[in-house]
């Protein structure tokens, strides 16, 4: 009788992965979020902290009440597939990205 064993293996889509690499590089306090500094998959394994996805797509940042400080990276936008984002009580300064395109984001 013949076994057949399936591994399936998930990245982080590159363009995802460079935005989260923005959004670390734009904080004054990093740390705060708890990503491995030579992390290259958010979605794991392990999965990094405050950040969920949708197969191989961020679909969440949940980052609120951590108070981090710095600027968002202004192409956060580029997170076709994100449908939720909280970055209040944080200490964000500079523009407010645009969201035009993130026809998903309730």
């Amino acid at each position: 009788m013949a076994v057949g064993i399936s591994l399936v293996y998930s990245a982080t889509d590159p363009g995802d992965l460079a935005v989260l690499n923005q959004f670390r590089k734009g904080l004054k306090n990093p740390e705060l979020l708890k990503w491995p500094v030579n992390g290259d998959d958010p979605c794991g394994p392990p999965s990094w902290p405050h950040v969920f996805y949708s197969q191989t797509r961020i679909s969440q940042i949940q980052v609120q009440g951590m108070n981090l400080e710095g600027v968002l990276p202004g192409n956060l936008n580029q997170l076709s597939m994100l449908t939720n984002l909280g970055l209040q009580k944080n200490r964000f300064t500079g523009a407010l990205p645009s969201l035009n395109g993130l026809s998903g984001l309730r």
